[in-house]
């Protein structure tokens, strides 16, 4: 099980997320912004999460005045800066991921998940859009 919403308050965007992953693993998020007109507008925004629990979050600064639309793109890969005992249990490259939305390609198997949120003229959030397409699975 893997599933994540964002929520936006007047200082930051929030990321919540549950999962079955091992505790300790290393969840990478990243955040853009689009305005209403579709134009990306400043940097992306990059971080890690750590499981705990069956549980994740990150709180990052927004910037809710004006209209548009905050992208986040969720991943867990296995490999690489993870600790080695969640390695360990999902493969070096993924391998022992499974499930309905875990992506496979050249570099081998990640859980990613995409989620948007439209902000309105006002800022206040016009509700979570999640991209239920790329929820995932681990095992």
């Amino acid at each position: 099980m893997f599933a994540a919403e964002a929520v936006v308050t007047p200082a930051e965007l929030v990321i919540t997320g549950r999962s079955n992953l091992a505790d300790g693993s290393l969840i990478d998020y990243v955040v853009w912004f689009t305005d209403s007109s579709g134009e990306l507008t400043g940097p992306d925004l990059t971080g890690e999460m750590t499981a705990r629990n069956g549980r994740f979050q990150a709180a990052i600064p927004s910037r809710t005045s004006e209209a548009g639309v905050f992208h986040a793109r969720i991943t867990f890969e296995s490999g690489g800066d993870q600790p080695a005992i969640v390695t360990a249990k999902y493969g070096e490259n993924g391998e022992h991921l499974s499930g309905e939305h875990v992506i496979a390609d050249e570099d081998g198997r990640r859980i990613e998940l995409n989620l948007t949120l439209e902000i309105q003229p006002n800022g206040s959030p016009g509700g979570s859009l999640p991209a239920p397409d790329r929820s995932s699975l681990a095992t």
